[in-house]
């Protein structure tokens, strides 16, 4: 990707004086030829960038995975072919996971579903918040750790709220209990469950 320096004056809206409407001067022409993607409640040039950059990611993985010569880049290679190996994990199941779903289903108090968070978080799997490290932005020198809300299983917190996306969150729904039923859950169970998340999330948003 070519990145060329300064300011894109491509996208000002020349027939809008600045001192009128500084937004509309600025991004003018880019909103007039930018569609939100269909997948997405907002987007701008940031998320833009993201998706630029999943993309190369997607190009040196698929390079490192073709990678013969034994090293990290066959290492990483090798990591990225088992998350795409459909047919082992559905041999699998939840196999791999019931020792978590055990512990789940064993709590008993609000203590011990955050503690038992902490210990998710710790091994990569996030709930209903998150955390990381930066920079501090009182003092660049030094690094904090930062938490945030999570426990949504859609992109955006707009897809829980808004008419449009309606049809979307009703296959969410369909589609968190399926994973319940291919956990083990009866179909009534899971339909129960699902609704049950989805008014948790919707709430979280």
């Amino acid at each position: 990707m070519k990145l060329s320096p300064g300011i894109d004056a491509t996208s000002l809206d020349k027939q809008t004086r600045a001192q009128d409407d500084l937004f509309r001067h600025v991004n003018g022409t880019w909103l007039d030829n930018t569609a939100i993607p269909e997948d997405k409640a907002i987007y701008g040039s940031f998320h833009m960038l993201a998706d630029a950059s999943e993309e190369a990611v997607k190009l040196i993985l698929e390079e490192a995975s073709a990678n013969p010569k034994p090293g990290v880049s066959q290492q990483i290679g090798d990591l990225y072919a088992c998350f795409l190996d459909e047919a082992t994990a559905n041999q699998l199941g939840s196999e791999p996971i019931k020792a978590d779903l055990k512990q789940v289903a064993e709590l008993k108090s609000i203590s011990e579903a955050t503690r038992l968070l902490g210990e998710f978080e710790r091994t990569g799997t996030s709930g209903i918040f998150g955390l990381y490290v930066d920079n501090d932005p009182n003092d660049p020198t030094r690094y904090q750790v930062n938490l945030y809300q999570g426990g949504l299983g859609l992109p955006d917190e707009a897809y829980y709220r808004e008419d449009k996306h309606k049809e979307i969150l009703e296959a969410y729904e369909i589609h968190v209990g399926k994973m319940f039923a291919l956990a083990g859950w009866d179909k009534d169970q899971a339909t129960a469950a699902a609704k049950v998340v989805v008014e948790l999330e919707t709430t979280l948003a």
